[in-house]
């Protein structure tokens, strides 16, 4: 059985929510990495320096049953750009369906490689169970995936954007900047 989990990162400096971890795996992995951690949960920002360190160092996505991503996609800098733009066309003056938008545009730039994890799993992204805090959960809904509950793939995923946040990469964590694409699928679709 599959689990994922998301967790977005930024500042008040750079952006909020400005980098998407997302996780997905086999629990047997996700339990694999957790005994390799020797942790039970993780919360990258309650932990010690020490304790980071030995997170980035240990964490490992390289293998065959497990897929993370790291979005650098820009959402509340973009967002707020569409939604202050001179050119927004009334019937699109609301600020959730400009999210909603923005999170359909992100789903299609990595649903392929979605689909083929899920498919080579027996399994369908919309039977996906995802864990994640309030900040992802209208997201997931939007993705037609189930939001669960905060949990340890929850975890690394805030792992995964909180480090990205931070320039350090880890093993096996596929990295795509998206920023500059979805701002301009952005202003065709609602400034034009």
């Amino acid at each position: 059985m599959l689990i994922a989990g998301s967790d977005v990162s930024g500042s008040d400096v750079d952006g909020q929510r400005r980098f998407i971890g997302f996780v997905i795996g086999t629990a047997e992995r996700i339990n694999s990495i957790f005994n390799n951690l020797e942790m039970d949960r993780l919360h990258m920002s309650r932990l010690d320096e020490d304790e980071r360190e030995h997170v980035r160092n240990t964490l490992d996505f390289s293998a065959n049953d497990i897929m993370a991503w790291c979005f650098n996609v820009e959402k509340q800098n973009i967002i707020d750009y569409i939604y202050n733009h001179q050119n927004l066309r009334p019937k699109n003056r609301y600020k959730k369906k400009i999210y909603d938008h923005f999170d359909r545009l992100l789903l299609r730039m990595f649903r392929s490689e979605l689909e083929d994890f899920t498919f080579s799993h027996s399994s369908r992204i919309e039977d996906l169970n995802v864990q994640c805090d309030k900040d992802t959960r209208d997201t997931i809904r939007v993705w037609h995936m189930n939001p669960n509950e905060e949990g340890r793939v929850y975890d690394l995923s805030d792992a995964i954007a909180w480090c990205n946040e931070r320039n350090f990469s880890l093993d096996g964590c596929i990295e795509r900047d998206f920023g500059n694409e979805l701002k301009n699928e952005m202003e065709i679709d609602l400034l034009k």
